[in-house]
């Protein structure tokens, strides 16, 4: 999930209050290390290197993916997300500030 700013930061102390791990993306390193001490658990800097979200995903889940996904950006990172997502998982598509065109995997 992109940490865009306020709404990034709600879903993270969100994900908290149900007792659940938040794990995020951002553009910035600052962004990252100022959302740990409210709650995020660890965070990805993403800036064009899709492929790099699947693989944290799996490194964080230990294989597992992700459950439940909030992306508030879109476009290329629709894909990626879809990578990181578990089987049976869930995506929110919130934003498309980074394009309102992405392509989905149908396996």
């Amino acid at each position: 999930m992109p940490l865009a700013a306020a709404v990034g930061l709600a879903a993270v102390q969100l994900v908290r209050a149900i007792q659940a791990i938040p794990y995020g993306t951002s553009r910035t390193v600052d962004k990252i290390e100022q959302s740990k001490p409210l709650g995020l658990e660890a965070g990805l800097v993403l800036r064009h290197n899709f492929d790099d979200l699947p693989i944290a995903a799996e490194k964080w889940t230990e294989g597992k993916g992700i459950n439940v996904l909030l992306d508030l950006v879109g476009g290329p990172y629709v894909k990626a997300s879809q990578k990181a997502m578990a089987h049976q998982g869930r995506m929110i598509l919130v934003g498309t500030v980074a394009g309102g065109t992405y392509e989905l995997d149908a396996r």
